[in-house]
């Protein structure tokens, strides 16, 4: 392996770490190919690659052009001045480059699918493969908790997920769209996902192409692939279909955190995005560290092996300036559900941050726990919001009941001062809460919900709906609701969101998760009532359902949306409206007050 070091004017230095810590630097000196102990003129070279492959370059001398470096097909380097004058890519020129590491533990990657174009997202979070290479390209990867890769086991202390034999298990998570994450799921490819098994991926590496596809964990044989005309499908390892599996080049953007080579204690680690494997908060009795036995005849001087200690999250831990130290205090245990956080600032978001899991250790009876966070580049923060993540098929509903929560650096302490605060499924209770920062000026608004089911709903629709509220101070987070019971034609359900005062809401995104394709729901439209009696309408008129239409099973909703509304209901509803009107306001009174009427308003009021 070497390390790829870089110059001046696109110029490359490689330098390989010997076992003994002595290093050597790839050099073309004297018309030979030769190992330099430092780095020289001698040492740099251009990387010219040659398309379409894009896996295949060659290395050129900087003080020497056109003398390449070379190997011949017992592997031994060859004469590189025979080579001069003769098309860089010829034999024994071309190199497929391997990168280690690629794929580590919260890096940001592109899928490339040709030297201009990648893996993209549309503004609906739909997936395309003729995107540009820009940030709507850029994913996260993160690896899944209790995921061992293949390389692991060779002693890839640098964890790059190349699969080795059967691939290693990767999530990818749009870097625009926090909290997104690629998925496969219902014959469909998007970035919808919510960090579930629908979003893993295997990844298997051709080092020999310089390539990787992308295999569903939750569907073996069904790999990410692309139509002709390049749009995002599922396509099968026999390359019968439409789509054809994908081969990727894989480009690192940041580099993830490496493996450590000494055993760590599991401790919070800071996170800007959600991240999976969540991390264990530290609690206050230190983790015991186990006695080694020492052997009679075993020589003093011998270095003894590292012992553990347990994280620390004193404030003298707390070194940059957007580090942060999170206590929790829990009244009542967390039950069946993950734990995450999502701070907001003026600057943006940052989450959200997988603080850890009901019975790790974490949120117990009558306990602290303390988190190592950190946010940057999220400017004065004005709330925070903490969330459960029901874990599926559970005998009991989650629950959880905290008193205090603290952001602490030094010489700063944030008592968001909550009182009391009880989170869960059940009557009056909600998976999320939200706490202004005492010093924004904000409070906890209740908005009121109305869903109204459209009229081409065939069987009533029973399963979980999520709405985000996005406004002009962030956004209110996906919140489930399932209590609405059976939705049939015409019906309008309600429920209500509670969250730190949004400002004019601009957006909602909502989505409906169905129990198999064909037995979704169709979105009539939604309304939402402030405590101040001022109304958000937004028109749908769609499915969400794999099995209708478009296959979405989540839309965002606009404002302006409202006029293109023309389902039955609306219609009913709006001439009802208008009768009405004309009851109580005659003449130039009810002209103001029609072109002013909002055609959803009706139904949903109703």
């Amino acid at each position: 392996f070497f390390t790829v070091g870089g110059k001046k004017d696109s110029l490359r230095t490689l330098r390989a770490d010997t076992g003994s810590g002595q290093r050597s630097y790839l050099a073309i000196d004297g018309g030979q190919i030769v190992g330099q102990a430092k780095p020289s003129p001698q040492t740099e070279f251009r990387v010219r690659a040659h398309p379409p492959s894009l896996a295949a370059v060659s290395l050129e001398a900087a003080r020497a052009p056109l003398l390449f470096v070379g190997f011949a097909a017992d592997g031994h380097p060859v004469d590189p001045r025979q080579w001069k004058g003769a098309p860089s890519d010829g034999p024994a020129r071309l190199l497929a480059p391997h990168c280690r590491g690629a794929l580590r533990d919260g890096g940001v990657v592109m899928l490339g699918c040709s030297a201009t174009q990648a893996l993209s997202l549309d503004h609906d979070n739909s997936v395309h493969g003729a995107g540009g290479r820009g940030p709507m390209a850029q994913f996260r990867v993160w690896r899944p908790t209790g995921e061992d890769d293949p390389d692991d086991t060779a002693g890839d202390e640098d964890d790059d997920g190349s699969g080795g034999g059967g691939g290693s298990v990767r999530l990818f998570e749009s870097v625009v769209f926090p909290d997104q994450f690629l998925r496969l799921k219902d014959g469909v490819i998007d970035c919808r996902g919510t960090g579930d098994v629908a979003c893993y991926f295997r990844v298997a590496r051709q080092k020999a192409e310089g390539t990787a596809t992308l295999e569903s964990v939750r569907q073996p044989g069904s790999f990410v692939g692309l139509t002709p005309d390049g749009r995002a499908a599922v396509a099968d390892n026999e390359d019968s279909g439409t789509a054809t599996p994908a081969r990727f080049f894989v480009e690192v953007v940041t580099f993830g955190k490496p493996k450590s080579r000494l055993p760590q204690p599991p401790q919070p680690q800071p996170q800007q995005q959600k991240k999976p494997p969540p991390p264990q908060p530290v609690l206050s009795k230190p983790q015991p560290v186990q006695k080694q036995k020492q052997q009679a005849n075993k020589q003093p001087e011998e270095p003894p092996q590292p012992k553990e200690e347990p994280p620390d999250t004193s404030r003298a831990s707390l070194k940059e300036p957007h580090d942060w130290l999170l206590r929790i205090d829990t009244e009542e245990p967390c039950v069946g559900a993950d734990v995450s956080l999502t701070a907001y600032g003026e600057q943006k978001s940052v989450g959200p941050i997988m603080l850890g899991s009901a019975g790790g250790g974490a949120f117990s009876a009558a306990t602290q726990d303390e988190f190592k966070i950190e946010l940057k580049d999220a400017g004065p923060l004005y709330k925070l919001r903490l969330e459960l993540k029901p874990w599926p098929e559970m005998a009991e509903p989650p629950t959880w009941s905290i008193s205090q929560l603290v952001l602490s650096r030094p010489e700063t302490d944030i008592d968001f001062q909550i009182g009391r605060c009880r989170l869960g499924l059940g009557e009056g209770l909600e998976t999320a809460a939200e706490f202004p920062t005492p010093d924004s000026g904000l409070e906890v608004l209740r908005y009121t919900v109305q869903v109204a089911t459209g009229s081409e709903q065939a069987q009533p629709f029973q399963g979980p709906v999520s709405v985000c509220l996005i406004g002009e101070r962030g956004d209110s987070g996906r919140r489930p609701c399932y209590e609405l019971g059976p939705m049939a034609a015409g019906d309008i359900g309600e429920f209500s969101i509670s969250a730190v005062d949004l400002g004019q809401l601009k957006q909602c995104l909502v989505a409906a998760e169905a129990a198999t394709a064909g037995a979704g729901w169709h979105c009539d439209g939604l309304m939402v009532t402030q405590p101040n009696g001022q109304q958000a309408v937004f028109a749908c008129g769609s499915w969400l359902d794999p099995g209708h239409g478009d296959g979405k099973t989540e839309r965002l909703l606009r404002l302006d949306d409202v006029s293109q509304a023309t389902s039955r209901l609306v219609v009913e509803a709006v001439s009802a409206a208008v009768l009405e009107l004309q009851n109580e306001l005659p003449g130039e009174h009810l002209r103001e007050k029609s072109s002013a009427a909002c055609p959803c308003l009706a139904p949903l009021a109703s």
